[in-house]
């Protein structure tokens, strides 16, 4: 779900029954509002709060993360919060802030999750290494603006705008990164890399899915798909036991066919 404020109160209006169908497949909670993408005035113990009542009140067990949120900083701080919640008990936790743009994010959260029967509070003794899943995203990496690359710097490589919160003082996400668009192979297995470094090793154990992420451009389609490109090594990854999962993480339902027709292969591996 994708929605800025006026968003926020037209979800709150909005019967909560065309939600029960998501009873059999379960609701993953997604963190670009979290890392600053929607919501900007948010403090790290928001998000924390955010994170922890989703999974330990609403039994929310599924996050959705990208590089792109907040460039990186989404997976920083789920790489710092999910460690913690065995430590928790199960009534799960209300925010000692309270800003209009965290309680929004939470208000929706916690009304869907009410409204899925499959949803219910976790105590901290359900939580293992195995039981919350990660699903994050392939195609941008991160980079310091200052040393990018001549590929690196081809037009159209650097997003023109940056969303990130940021921490006073912020020692993670330095002012100058950017993400990099890269669909090639190498590209798809730089940001896996850097993703698994921002959520540490236990967390990044937890990570089930990677999704090919905004490759509805044609120059970005045309090098996913390419021979060799990132398509072809997300397959490989899988194949190879790196990853369970494959799937998209775009908008445009064409572009989303282009990909499937092109690659029988890759709907065959469970695209979601």
């Amino acid at each position: 779900m994708r929605c800025g404020a006026d968003g926020v109160i037209a979800a709150k209006r909005l019967s909560l029954r065309s939600f029960e169908q998501l009873s059999t497949v379960g609701i993953q909670l997604g963190t670009a509002p979290l890392a600053g993408l929607y919501f900007r005035h948010l403090t790290f113990d928001d998000v924390r709060n955010v994170i922890r009542d989703a999974i330990l009140k609403h039994g929310v067990t599924e996050i959705d993360t990208a590089p792109w949120y907040g460039r990186g900083r989404a997976e920083l701080d789920i790489g710092a919060v999910l460690p913690g919640l065995r430590r928790l008990t199960g009534r799960g936790v209300v925010s000692s802030a309270s800003p209009g743009d965290a309680m929004a994010a939470a208000s929706v959260v916690g009304a869907v999750a009410a409204a899925a029967p499959c949803c219910s509070p976790l105590a901290s003794d359900d939580l293992s290494n195995s039981s919350i899943s990660i699903y994050t995203k392939v195609g941008r990496y991160c980079a310091r603006r200052s040393q990018l690359t001549a590929f690196e710097q081809e037009p159209g490589r650097v997003d023109p705008t940056d969303h990130c919160y940021q921490r006073e003082p912020d020692r993670d996400v330095a002012p100058d990164v950017v993400c990099v668009h890269d669909y090639t192979a190498e590209g798809i297995r730089k940001s896996w890399e850097q993703s698994k470094h921002r959520l540490g090793a236990t967390v990044g154990a937890q990570v089930v899915g990677l999704r090919l992420h905004d490759a509805e451009s044609p120059d970005r389609l045309a090098e996913a798909m390419a021979p060799g490109g990132g398509l072809d090594e997300l397959v490989a990854m899988r194949r190879r036991g790196d990853i369970r999962r494959i799937g998209l993480g775009m908008n445009d339902p064409g572009s989303i066919l282009k990909i499937l027709a092109h690659a029988e292969e890759v709907a065959a591996s469970h695209v979601e």
